[in-house]
């Protein structure tokens, strides 16, 4: 399955403006668990609140695609049907998404 990641600034609640200059890129053949990319190479400065999201660009012929959701979750989740549609917050649902940050103080 190959996604693409991609980082968003946040504009009146929304993901709003793509901040990455070349596209990402992520081919995993994982069945089951946690995918975990790293993104130091692109030396990713944001300012303020921010989006990821993953795009799903090529799956395996003959096979779904299935995350697993939590219930409850107090953070906003934005779903959109193609790359260029609208973002729509949608039922609150947990897909396990973390990301680690390094700032200045």
């Amino acid at each position: 399955v190959t996604f693409r990641v991609n980082i968003y600034k946040m504009k009146n609640g929304f993901p709003s403006e793509n901040i990455l200059v070349e596209p990402i890129y992520v081919t995993t053949r994982i069945k089951h668990g946690e995918l975990s990319v790293d993104l130091k190479k692109y030396n990713l400065v944001v300012e303020n609140d921010f989006f990821v999201s993953i795009e799903w660009i090529k799956s395996l012929e003959g096979h779904g695609l299935y995350f697993c959701g939590g219930i409850i979750n107090q953070d906003d989740s934005f779903s959109r049907k193609t790359s260029q549609g609208d973002w729509k917050k949608v039922p609150t649902l947990g897909l396990g998404f973390n990301t680690i940050v390094t700032y200045e103080k």
